[in-house]
């Protein structure tokens, strides 16, 4: 996960909202949580597990599909939605987002999206592809078009925005991926030599991500 630069958009409101706490859905080992706080963001982070970002006063364990708070300035949720759509007996989790929000409030998707991409970023994209298949929580990419046109039929009290950013930092664990896709132990292993050869060679860059602003109107 990278997401840098983040959004001007986004910046802005990280600096300039006041409506309410500023809450991260499926923090996870906190990776996007620390970019949050380098870029001076006081964030209460929630997940369903608990995990490094989940600091007592800081943190609190709830399930993204119904969270529990009311009255957020802004709500993230960074490739998180991907895993949670399409999940038969959930309620949207979209719909719960926004009613987390308080009026003027603002939810920020993020989602990677390499696309068509060759190379680094195109191995990124097939390596998210293989753990979809292989791991029963995760999902495969989301792509921009397919979540607008989605959104383009929700009818809510605000507006999206929306737009595509290129990552300038590529993942530091190369080596690890490798290692991982060519344990003979692994499941893994049996279905990614190729992929493991073209990681060691090209490497792997997140290449694009989405994201998606949605502001709840002020009243």
């Amino acid at each position: 996960m990278s997401f840098s630069p983040l959004p001007d958009a986004f910046l802005t409101d990280l600096r300039d909202l006041s409506t309410g706490p500023t809450v991260e859905l499926g923090c996870g080992d906190g990776r996007f949580t620390r970019i949050l706080a380098e870029a001076g963001a006081c964030v209460v982070a929630s997940d369903r597990s608990p995990g490094e970002a989940i600091v007592p006063g800081m943190g609190v364990l709830s399930d993204a599909t119904e969270p529990p708070f009311r009255h957020v300035g802004l709500l993230i949720a960074a490739n998180l939605l991907r895993h949670l759509r399409d999940a038969h007996g959930r309620r949207d989790p979209i719909d719960a987002w926004i009613d987390c929000l308080a009026p003027g409030g603002r939810l920020y998707v993020f989602e990677d999206e390499p696309a068509g991409e060759p190379g680094p970023a195109g191995n990124y994209r097939d390596l998210q592809s293989l753990l979809a298949r292989i791991v029963p929580w995760r999902k495969p990419l989301l792509p921009r078009c397919d979540f607008e046109r989605g959104e383009a039929r929700r009818k809510r009290p605000g507006h999206w925005q929306f737009g595509l950013m290129k990552n300038q930092f590529p993942p530091n664990n190369t080596h690890d991926v490798v290692s991982l896709l060519t344990d003979d132990r692994g499941v893994i292993a049996s279905s990614a030599k190729v992929l493991a050869r073209r990681v060691a060679v090209e490497g792997l860059d997140y290449g694009h991500y989405w994201w998606a602003r949605f502001e709840r109107e002020n009243y």
